[in-house]
């Protein structure tokens, strides 16, 4: 059975399917775009809107719908080019895949934020791995010294909350005051 597929005109390709994106991407007027996630099983991703959309989205505003458009897929990768070219490029020195919505997400909010870059790398390559390893794993307590380093930097107000540090920021931020053999346990391994 044929699958009906909306299709749209394209400046350069005749008709594309759809890709969904905002007006404010449309028109420029974005200050950043996120990746819309593909549906379960599905391969790239191909939806972009503004970040205050998105955030609209999370909220469940039903008025984001008429800000919303339909354009060809080939058309809306040319408007988002100057917005996640950045992004691109780190996830392909990292080795990610240019589809791995979590990782677009994490380096774009940690570049948003002003992190260092060796923090995001730490965070998308090793943290975010670590930090699901079942219990009684050795990664586990690796990641249990790791956190209680960070507790300790943040009781010494020396680190913000929700901002995991790659370890030779940690220790620069702790001044090599933390525990001596809980840092040196947990940053063996980093």
């Amino acid at each position: 059975m044929a699958q009906n597929i909306d299709l749209n005109e394209c400046g350069g390709e005749d008709c594309a399917p759809t890709a969904i994106t905002c007006v404010h991407v449309v028109e420029g007027t974005a200050n950043s775009v996120v990746p819309l996630p593909p549906e379960e099983g599905g391969g790239a991703v191909l939806d972009y809107i503004c970040d205050e959309c998105w955030d609209r989205c999370c909220r469940r505003d039903s008025d984001v719908e008429d800000d919303l458009r339909q354009v060809c897929p080939h058309c809306l990768r040319r408007i988002v080019k100057p917005y996640v070219s950045e992004v691109h490029a780190i996830m392909e020195r990292l080795g990610c895949h240019l589809n791995d919505f979590r990782a677009f997400q994490t380096i774009q909010g940690g570049l948003r934020h002003g992190l260092p870059l060796c923090c995001i790398s730490f965070f998308v390559l090793i943290w975010s791995k670590m930090a699901t390893v079942p219990e009684g794993k050795v990664e586990a307590e690796i990641t249990g010294h790791y956190r209680q380093l960070l507790d300790t930097a943040r009781d010494l107000r020396t680190l913000e909350r929700g901002y995991v540090r790659c370890p030779a920021c940690l220790l620069e931020k702790l001044g090599q005051r933390g525990n001596g053999a809980t840092s040196r346990r947990a940053l063996e391994v980093f």
